[in-house]
């Protein structure tokens, strides 16, 4: 059994920029805290991995190429492997992306 403290840094939000910060790196999974600055975004990407986005705080959309989805507060959102998306926050806002391995 491992413990781990995720991140609260409550100045990582920063004017006009996305922030991200590793806190778990290893072989098993991969977590991240990200913050936005209100009107920010990440163009459409991909992952090759499983990918989870646990919103804590602030409003957004995530879009795939067929749904769009509000972000807010306490919502989960589980990214298949190789799944088109973007993400654009409506306020700051902050996530935690967890990456999990095939």
């Amino acid at each position: 059994m491992e413990f781990y403290d995720a991140p609260v840094e409550s100045q990582i939000i920063q004017p006009e920029s996305t922030v991200s910060r590793n806190f778990i790196k290893d072989k098993r999974f991969k977590a991240m805290l990200f913050a936005f600055a209100e009107g920010e975004e990440l163009t459409r990407h991909t992952s090759s991995r499983m990918a989870i986005i646990h919103v804590v705080e602030g409003t957004g959309k995530f879009t795939t190429d067929d749904r769009e989805c509000d972000l807010k507060p306490g919502r989960f959102i589980v990214i298949e492997p190789n799944e088109p998306h973007s993400v654009i926050a409506d306020t700051d806002m902050k996530f935690y992306l967890y990456l999990v391995p095939q």
